[in-house]
């Protein structure tokens, strides 16, 4: 390219002295800083003229040619040959000139301080073929052997070079060069590239060079050049990698290779890297939760306070912990940067990125400028929170409570960040009954409170919300919760405590092993020299299972899910595994190999213990240190040191809560299913739901059992089915008081009052207030069931013959006491009370009451022609059809169906039970006062001396006028006005108070 100064290189090798010779003329060299660190400087002359600088880096500072001709030595530097196992995308290790290969990566040619533009002629033995970076290559056969001459025409810091006893295969742009054992790995090799070549040109713009060429290296080296990438033999050979990391070493093509990285700015291109290889395939979108919850993991397991660094200190890995700031964090960032600006602008951008920077150094702000210009929005906060800023937001939520609103079920949270709290998107799923709702909520402070209604039609009820789970694909950089976090070998690699603990017996037999969990860091200890002090501190090897802490710790487990020396050497039920089945073994608890298993730490959740066995030394000796390169697995094993098994435990995706869990249930006596068959509370509403009247039983403070009738009603409405409901409750003479609130003539408050509901019945209203919602926001009848309280007082007092004219008006002109069974219950009942008074009247009382009710159902059925009937009553009105539904059945002829809650099915004559788990009841806020009505008046006649009343300044003889504008003239108006209130609200309260001539009026504010 114009403009640049040329570097051109011509070298020859002396492959048994493992020496190179070069010669570099760098041309327009004035101004160039140059470095010959590391070589043998033969000559140097500028414009035909000897010179010497006083170091090897200096800076030229004439006009014309800079000639230097040097040597190199460049023997093996791992030994005996090549080391084993290094990932693809480990920097280059060193460089190697020998009859085995030529590997020229880093430091063999005089280095410049900006991009040149190189040209390379490069003399090799007869028989080696030769690659390096090349829009195109000449080759011609010399006396002295092969001359090749490539011809790349872009500036860069340095160019590689690779030869040796090469195949070379090729078909159009795709080459591959392969040493004769491995020849037939070409054929897959090429047609991934050519695959990933066309995929990630759809996606970045046309592949910018002429050529592309895999090369198999003799060195274990993992890196991409422009041109061509350089996988050494071992990794070449994993059957994965053409399905993996030779994705990832394609796109370094466009970014690293192409647009190259400002480093001073932080290494970008290998994040960004990371994350477009994981979206190689259609196939692979499905796994992309799973890729993304590996790389949260692996930065939680390897990123602590001692060791972590912002995205624009990252400069290149160099242990795991780098790995997953400058791989993973990255990834994670354009993961969440497509999310915000949107994918079409996401590749939009990334194109103009490339156009805009090729062939030229950019860094992390040059991103932000091209996407601010391609979205037209300011993303400096985005980029100062994810590159400038260390760590990762923390996230959990708090299930504040689920009720109706607008006739829609609603959950409402809180979702709660650790300081200093991230702007983010989250994503959040409610699971209902009828799907997944899903939502991105904007989150900017350290608690920020939400709702989710379950639908939105005003035509269809939304499925009751059992589950609430944030980021349950992980689509956001975060710290997992607890229970998200897997037991996996990443987690004892990257603890700043680890120990391994041996028996002493076993020390020969684990050696090998002892000596790579030293070099991993780890502290050795004896057994006989440990403690579970020892373990409740750190991340823990245990080697061998005859290991007594191991004994200890887990062999004695034996209730469900529990862990056993037998179940773990079998590969058994716990920890749960992905993907399926487990590995079992005939005859004996040792399976073959070497076998290495991370659980939770029974002393310690935010640690682990491994269990690490070995059948004999040559299978722990065959393993070495491999276990390290699977960090996402819990259980490996190893058979003549190759992997057979690699499993990762299961754990919860996403901060979940749940929110209510469906009630299993069982027909019971008489019932439709009378053959036992446990259902869930779905089957149970089905079985039912064509039935003229349904019962739903409850214990009146059971939120749970409240909770179910109100899934009844729910299920009904979206089935359209044509229904009223009847509530034990209300008493008959309020019904105009339910007909007016249900119809939208008076709000909750007159209700109340007008229905005298906290005069006539003692349970929290929040227990009921759904299921009325529901029916307000539906249109669904509400009917008032129950008996005038004063006519059954009566009749308790003085029984059927005791009331007077009125209160003879109140009771139903038929009435059945002829069921003795039914008055024998009755009898249980009053004899367990063991309250006195009159059994006689205790029992016309009763029968009053399940007459009363059976009549207002009849009632309405017989003037609402079509109309089902669920009647929500205490589960002793309905005990084997006693007292309220047979009664039904005698006066209109109507079949029911009878649920009952909570109770057991022995005797009880129901047609379904439901067990639903415990719910806490509402909580409701309270003033602390005692108070009494005293002509007309509220007055407190006690003040608790932390209650809310006496902080707000309340004191005994102060008379209550009012709550938040509500007027208070009864016990039940108090409670009717702070019915809705909850912690944290606030009231304003208008009082009388006495003084010493007169009374005078306050204004207060008390906080719950």
């Amino acid at each position: 390219m114009a403009g640049e100064p040329l570097c051109e290189l011509y070298i020859s090798l002396d492959l048994k002295g493992n020496l190179l010779r070069g010669t570099a003329t760098i041309k327009d060299a004035y101004g160039l800083t140059v470095s010959t660190a590391g070589l043998r400087v033969i000559s140097l002359t500028l414009n035909g003229e000897a010179f010497k600088p006083e170091t090897d880096t200096f800076v030229v500072k004439g006009e014309g040619a800079l000639e230097i001709k040097y040597e190199a030595v460049f023997p093996w530097a791992f030994g005996k040959g090549p080391e084993t196992g290094r990932s693809i995308e480990s920097p280059a290790p060193g460089n190697l000139v020998s009859e085995d290969g030529v590997s020229l990566t880093e430091g063999w040619h005089p280095e410049m301080d900006r991009p040149v533009v190189f040209g390379l002629k490069a003399l090799v033995p007869e028989g080696f073929v030769a690659v390096s970076e090349a829009e195109a290559v000449a080759m011609s056969e010399t006396a002295g052997g092969r001359l090749y001459s490539f011809y790349f025409p872009y500036p860069r810091r340095g160019v590689n070079f690779v030869s040796g006893r090469y195949m070379e295969f090729s078909e159009g742009e795709v080459h591959a060069y392969f040493f004769p054992e491995d020849a037939s790995l070409s054929g897959i090799y090429i047609e991934r590239a050519k695959e990933y070549l066309r995929r990630y040109g759809a996606l970045l713009g046309p592949y910018p060079y002429k050529r592309f060429s895999i090369v198999e290296g003799v060195l274990p080296t993992g890196i991409s050049m422009p041109t061509f990438t350089l996988i050494g033999r071992d990794v070449v050979r994993l059957p994965f990698i053409p399905e993996t990391a030779l994705g990832h070493e394609v796109i370094h093509q466009w970014f690293g290779n192409h647009v190259y990285v400002n480093s001073s700015e932080g290494n970008w291109s290998e994040g960004l890297t990371t994350y477009l290889e994981g979206l190689r395939a259609p196939a692979q979108e499905v796994a992309d939760p799973a890729k993304r919850k590996k790389w949260l993991a692996d930065y939680q397991s390897y990123v602590n306070s001692s060791n972590e660094i912002a995205l624009r200190d990252f400069r290149g890995r160099v242990d795991f912990a780098t790995r997953a700031v400058g791989y993973e964090k990255a990834a994670m960032v354009f993961h969440m940067l497509k999310a915000e600006v949107g994918e079409e602008v996401f590749y939009k951008a990334l194109k103009e990125f490339i156009l805009r920077w090729k062939f030229k150094e950019a860094g992390w702000k040059d991103i932000e400028t091209a996407f601010e210009r391609e979205s037209g929005n300011d993303l400096g906060w985005f980029f100062a929170q994810w590159v400038e800023q260390k760590g990762v937001p923390g996230l959990d939520v708090r299930l504040k409570s689920v009720y109706i609103k607008e006739g829609q079920p609603t959950v409402s949270f809180e979702i709660i960040q650790k300081s200093p709290p991230y702007r983010l998107k989250v994503p959040v799923g409610v699971i209902t009954t009828s799907g997944e709702i899903d939502r991105v909520l904007q989150v900017e402070t350290e608690r920020q409170a939400f709702e989710i209604k379950t639908g939105e039609s005003s035509a269809e009820v939304g499925g009751s919300p059992l589950e609430l789970v944030l980021d349950p694909d992980y689509d956001l950089m975060r710290s997992l919760a607890e229970k998200e976090f897997p037991p996996v070998v990443a987690r004892l690699g990257g603890d700043e405590g680890r120990l391994a603990i041996y028996p002493a017996a076993q020390a020969a037999l684990y050696q090998s092993l002892l000596d790579a969990l030293k070099a991993e860091g780890f502290a050795l200890k004896k057994a006989e020299d440990a403690s579970e002090a020892d373990i409740q501190k750190a991340s823990v090897v245990l080697i061998d299972y005859e290991n007594p802490f191991f004994k200890r710790l887990f062999a004695g487990a034996t209730g469900p899910g529990d862990i056993g020396v037998a179940d773990l050497l079998r590969g058994g039920s716990q920890p749960q595994y992905r993907g399926g089945s487990q590995p079992q073994y005939r005859g004996g608890s040792q399976p073959p190999g070497f076998t290495f298993k991370v659980m939770e730490n029974p002393l310690n959740r935010a640690k682990v213990v491994a269990l690490a066995h070995g059948r004999s030394k040559e299978e722990v000796d065959a393993v070495g240190r491999k276990v390290f390169r699977y960090g996402e697995y819990s259980e490996l094993r190893f058979e003549a040191g190759r992997n057979t098994l690699k499993e990762t435990a299961l754990s919860e995706e996403g901060v979940k809560r749940v929110v209510y869990k469906v009630p299993a249930g069982w027909p019971g006596w008489g019932g439709v299913s009378s053959d036992g068959k446990a259902m869930g509370l779905y089957e149970v509403i089905a079985a039912v739901a064509e039935k003229p009247v349904i019962y739903v039983g409850e214990a009146h403070t059971s939120a749970e059992h409240h909770k179910v009738q109100l899934e009844v009603v729910m299920e009904l409405k979206r089935r359209a089915s044509k229904f009223a409901i009847g509530m034990e409750m209300f008493q008959l003479p309020f019904q105009k008081a339910l007909d007016d609130y249900i119809g939208g003539k008076t709000s909750e408050r007159e209700f109340l009052k007008a229905s005298e509901y906290f005069k006539r019945w003692k349970f929290d209203w929040k227990l009921y207030r759904d299921i009325v919602l529901f029916a307000r926001a539906w249109g669904v009848p509400v009917i008032a069931l129950n008996a005038k309280a004063e006519v059954v007082d009566g009749v308790f007092s003085s029984g059927l013959g005791g009331l007077g004219p009125e209160g003879k008006r109140e009771i139903p002109a038929d009435m059945d006491f002829s069921d003795l069974d039914y008055k024998d219950r009755l009898r249980e009942i009053f004899n367990l009370h063991e309250a006195g008074g009159d059994f006689d009247r205790f029992h016309q009382a009763q029968v009053l009451r399940d007459e009363t009710m059976a009549h207002a159902i009849a009632g309405f059925m017989r003037e609402n022609p079509g109309y089902q009937v669920v009647a929500l009553a205490g589960g002793e009105h309905l005990l084997r059809g006693f007292g309220i539904p047979k009664r039904q059945k005698r006066l209109n002829g109507m079949d029911y169906a009878i649920v009952l809650n909570g109770m057991e099915p022995e005797e009880s004559g129901a047609d379904y039970f439901l067990f639903p788990e415990h719910m806490e009841p509402p909580a409701e806020v309270r003033l602390g006062v005692s108070v009494s009505e005293r002509e007309g008046r509220v007055e407190l006649t006690g003040i608790e001396p932390d209650g809310a009343g006496r902080k707000a300044g309340l004191k005994k003889g102060d008379a209550l006028l009012s709550v938040d504008g509500w007027p208070i003239s009864s016990v039940a108006d108090v409670r009717t006005a702070l019915f809705d209130k909850t912690k944290g609200d606030a009231v304003r309260m208008r009082v009388l108070r006495k003084g010493l001539f007169r009374e005078k009026e306050l204004e207060l504010e008390a906080v719950f």
